[in-house]
């Protein structure tokens, strides 16, 4: 399997959710970047399977290194932004993707 483009997990989930299927386990394996990941694992959690979730996440995701000028580019938007390796907006980035890991 090959990542590639977005995913609309709540269509998935509602998709997965509205059929008939008898209770067992449901195993979702996403990097849960999207705005609906939180409301879109509680649904399938409240459906009643066992759910477990794999959350994937590039390491260079969680913890870039950048010493200079960079080129950011979205895989999936092609979306590009410059940043600079300054080591306070490096640490801001990871206590915020660490944040976001546990709300999850």
């Amino acid at each position: 399997l090959r990542p590639s483009g977005e995913t609309d997990l709540a269509r998935a989930v509602a998709a997965y959710n509205s059929r008939d299927l008898p209770q067992g386990v449901s195993i979702l394996v996403s990097d849960l970047l999207t705005p609906s990941a939180t409301e879109s694992v509680t649904r399938l959690a409240k459906a009643g399977h066992e759910l477990t979730v794999l959350h994937v996440l590039d390491e260079n995701f969680v913890d870039p290194f950048l010493t200079d000028e960079v080129q950011l580019v979205d895989a999936e938007s092609g979306g590009e932004i410059e940043i600079f390796g300054h080591e306070e907006l490096l640490r801001a980035y990871r206590r915020a993707v660490s944040r976001w890991i546990e709300e999850l």
